[in-house]
């Protein structure tokens, strides 16, 4: 799973700034902040992404709408004229 993949970069990366902090140079710092932003944009929009799938599955079962535009239908009863 990506969030996990993304999880275990963030790990590794924060090990090797506690372990080699003083030796990196400013641009290895500017690619791991790059990096570490990149990585949070993405575990955002993937959490956002799941949150939005789990809150559309909740209004499904509770039978409401939930999604953008709020289409409805009439229901199927028969029409006796």
């Amino acid at each position: 799973m990506r969030l996990q993949e993304i999880e275990a970069r963030l790990a590794a990366i924060k090990k090797e700034i506690e372990e080699r902090g003083a030796e990196l140079t400013a641009e290895q710092l500017a690619a791991f902040t790059k990096e570490v932003d990149d990585l949070k944009a993405e575990r955002a929009g993937l959490l956002a992404a799941a949150e939005q799938r789990s809150s559309l599955l909740a209004s499904i079962a509770e039978g409401t709408s939930g999604g953008a535009g709020g289409r409805s239908f009439p229901s199927r009863r028969p029409c006796w004229r």
